[in-house]
């Protein structure tokens, strides 16, 4: 273990069993260096470029929260997690500038504090193009500082419905193909959200809430699931504290087989805003959408400050299609009968 003002280099190669422990103290991974291990970080300070096969802990302790400072701009192509355990004590990463978390980086916030006031805070301009995974209990993640610009082109998932996911910073853009999904809350009231990419609410199907404004731009896509007639937890339900303003494309899919069970005098109000404006391409107010696996059509309604799906109707199976197709191809050929 190392501890208070440590400096431990790590220029390559591979390590397994137990953790190496660093308290209050400095790792510097170095440039281009490769290879596997975990380091356990509480406090202190970190640097460099973290390689696909290695992972960082940042953890408070049941005495103190942790602050490490990143001592330069830096990529994640292995896996952060930033772990709080104890009510109360916060754990931060710090940099005044930016971190990149690349295509293979994994960051996850994690623990099982359930304290409001315990933070879990990646304190700096994020620019993911991997996974960003907020597994913490109940309690609050942050992301950025006042002024940050972030970037995200891979897949930020919150996994559960009493956390709150904070952003703070000047604004936020979720890139064509980048992914805001989950349960909970994400708080984008401070920066402004222009949301190109795709926003999934649920896991399977749940409830997502999104906080400020947000602008939905041509490539946007909002991806629903229905399961059942019960709103965010049967199919999915997306609600928007602020103004909304729509664009892009609407993704409605059946998970469970609940195809099966649909009836046509089902709706379903998917997403409600504050105050909403605009549609969906193509879909003008009573306008028929097809669902993505092919089942069938709804009736698309901008209702007030809503959008509601109604009036399904099933595209019936091949199979039910062809012995259809062959009663009435019999009935057609059938030589008549003469009248006596």
């Amino acid at each position: 273990a190392f501890s208070s003002n440590d400096i431990l280099n790590f220029n390559g190669g591979s390590f397994t069993g137990n953790a190496v422990e660093l308290v209050s103290s400095v790792l510097n991974i170095g440039t281009g260096s490769t290879g596997a291990g975990t380091f356990n970080l509480s406090g202190g300070a970190y640097g460099g470029d973290l390689a696909a096969a290695q992972t960082v802990n940042l953890h408070s302790n049941s005495a103190a929260s942790s602050l490490t400072t990143a001592t330069a701009d830096f990529t994640n192509h292995g896996t952060i997690h930033l772990i709080s355990d104890f009510d109360g004590r916060d754990v931060t990463l710090f940099r005044s500038g930016t971190v990149t978390n690349a295509a293979s980086g994994l960051l996850v916030f994690a623990g099982s504090s359930v304290a409001g006031t315990t933070d879990r805070h990646l304190n700096a301009e994020l620019v993911n193009a991997g996974m960003v995974d907020v597994i913490a209990q109940s309690t609050a993640t942050k992301i950025g500082a006042t002024g940050d610009n972030h970037l995200n082109s891979g897949t930020i998932i919150s996994r559960d419905a009493a956390s709150i996911v904070t952003v703070l910073g000047s604004s936020f853009t979720n890139q064509a193909g980048g992914v805001l999904a989950g349960l909970g809350e994400l708080d984008f009231s401070q920066p402004t959200l222009t949301n190109n990419g795709i926003i999934a609410p649920g896991l399977s199907a749940g409830l997502l809430t999104l906080d400020g404004a947000v602008v939905f731009g041509t490539t946007a896509e909002l991806q629903i699931e229905l399961g059942g007639l019960d709103q965010g937890t049967g199919y999915d339900f997306l609600n928007a504290l602020d103004g909304l303003t729509l664009n892009g494309d609407l993704s409605v899919t059946f998970i469970d087989g609940f195809q099966n069970l649909i009836d046509s005098g089902d709706s379903f109000t998917i997403l409600s805003a504050a105050g909403l404006s605009g549609i969906f391409s193509g879909l003008a107010d009573g306008a028929t959408l097809a669902t993505g696996d092919g089942y069938g059509y709804f009736q698309v309604n901008y209702t007030g400050n809503t959008v509601v799906l109604s009036n399904f109707s099933a595209i019936p199976e091949p199979a039910t299609g062809l012995i259809l197709l062959g009663v009435a191809g019999l009935c057609l050929f059938r030589r008549p009968q003469r009248i006596r």
